[in-house]
């Protein structure tokens, strides 16, 4: 399986990844990216709990907690806004889908 999905009653908590703008894949894009390995058609809302923008791009995005699978990077669905807060730790919404960002496992393989 090529995603994850964020605990359903609670989110996780996440961090935006830094530094990220550089990363490509053979998608076209990010966002085009989480639609192709998550399954899902249509953009969602941002991932970030209370946040109702519009998901803009696919954020590159980890787990902070060792028991959430901490260090391995996923693509997850942002709005422009929050995209650009670097660093960002943030609670995610429930049930949501992150597809795994390593190209080498997904559209690189």
């Amino acid at each position: 399986m090529n995603y994850v999905t964020t605990n359903a009653v609670s989110g996780n908590e996440l961090k935006n990844e830094p530094a990220t703008s550089g990363r490509t894949c053979h998608c076209g894009s990010w966002i085009a990216h989480w639609k192709t390995y998550t399954g899902k058609s249509a953009l969602p809302t941002c991932v970030v709990e209370g946040c109702n923008a519009k998901a803009e791009v696919g954020a590159h995005v980890e787990f902070t907690r060792q028991d959430d699978e901490k260090g391995l990077s996923y693509i997850a669905p942002m709005c422009g806004d929050h995209n650009k807060d670097h660093d960002l730790v943030f609670q995610s919404k429930p049930g949501y889908r992150l597809a795994r960002g390593n190209v080498r496992e997904t559209c690189g393989g």
